[in-house]
C-alpha cells in the first residue's frame, strides 16, 4: 500500500528532491517539491468547480422592468382638478372637510356599559354640496347578525336613542322606499339623509346618543380586566371620511 502525504517529509532514505520511509507493508513517500502538489490539488479542484458552476453565476442579475403605472380615474380627475400632484401630495385647491366633537359619556364598571351623547359639528370644505352624512359605529361589530371576518363576542352592538341634524329630530329610513330626510344603519355605518343638502363651505350640527354594552375582548383593541381596568377604542359614533379620490369612505369596520 502507498499513501502520499504533500508537503510532508518523513525521516529515511533520500530521493530525488524528497524523502521517503518503507515500513512492512506501508510506503510513504513525497513526490517533488514539498507544498507543490498541494498547490497543483488546489488548482485543479478549483477548475472542475469552475467548469460545473450553473452560466450566469458571479455576473450580476439583470433587475427586471416593471411595468407601466396606470393611475386610476379617480387619481386623474383630482389632478386635473388641482386638488392633487401628479405625486400624490396636495395641490394648490387642495380642501378637508373638518369635524369637531363635544362628547358627554359615562361608564358602569359594573356591567360595562357606556352611554352618552356626542355633538359633531361638522364643516364642508369640498366643492360639493353633501345631500347625506355617513357615520362610524365600529361597536356595532358586536351586534347580532353584523358580518364581520372572525368570531367576535356578541354584546348588542350599538343602540342608538335621539339621532338629530340641526336640532331636528331623525326617524328610521325605510331601506326600501324612497330616499328622503332619515337615518339608516348599515352594519358598523350610519347613514344620514339630511333631506337638505350641506353647501360648499356650510356647517351643520348632528347630535347622536347612544350606548353600548362593552366586549370583554373585542376586535384585538379593547376589553376588560374583571371589569376593574377597561381598554377601550373605537367606542363612540364618529365621522367618516369625505376626500377628493372617492367622496364617502364608508367601509365597514
Amino acid at each position: 500500500m502507498q499513501v502520499t502525504v504533500p508537503g510532508r517529509e518523513p525521516r529515511g532514505r533520500r530521493g530525488e528532491g524528497c524523502r521517503s520511509e518503507r515500513r512492512p507493508g506501508v510506503r510513504v513517500a513525497c513526490r517533488g517539491r514539498p507544498g507543490v502538489r498541494v498547490a497543483r490539488v488546489l488548482g485543479a479542484a478549483a477548475l472542475v468547480l469552475a467548469a460545473g458552476a450553473p452560466a450566469g453565476v458571479g455576473a450580476q442579475t439583470a433587475r427586471p422592468v416593471p411595468g407601466p403605472v396606470v393611475p386610476p380615474p379617480e387619481f386623474l380627475a383630482a389632478v386635473e382638478a388641482g386638488t392633487r400632484g401628479v405625486d400624490g401630495r396636495p395641490g394648490p385647491a387642495y380642501w378637508q372637510n373638518r369635524a369637531q366633537y363635544r362628547l358627554d359619556a359615562s361608564l358602569e364598571p359594573a356591567t360595562g356599559r357606556v352611554a352618552g351623547t356626542v355633538l359633531i359639528r361638522y364643516q364642508n370644505d369640498s366643492p360639493d354640496p353633501l345631500d347625506r352624512l355617513v357615520l362610524h359605529l365600529h361597536q356595532n361589530l358586536h351586534a347580532p347578525g353584523v358580518a364581520r371576518n372572525e368570531p367576535q363576542e356578541v354584546t348588542g352592538g350599538v343602540r342608538l336613542g335621539e339621532v338629530r341634524v340641526d336640532g331636528r329630530v331623525l326617524e328610521p329610513a325605510d331601506p326600501d322606499g324612497p330616499p328622503r330626510a332619515g337615518y339608516r344603519v348599515e352594519g358598523t355605518l350610519l347613514y344620514l339623509g339630511l333631506g337638505r343638502p350641506v353647501d360648499p363651505g356650510g356647517v351643520v350640527e348632528v347630535e347622536v346618543a347612544w350606548s353600548v354594552v362593552l366586549p370583554a375582548s373585542g376586535a384585538g383593541r379593547m376589553g376588560d380586566s374583571d371589569r376593574e381596568v377597561f381598554f377601550v377604542g373605537y367606542w363612540y359614533p364618529r365621522m367618516a371620511t369625505f376626500d377628493d379620490l372617492r367622496g364617502w369612505d364608508a367601509e365597514p369596520y
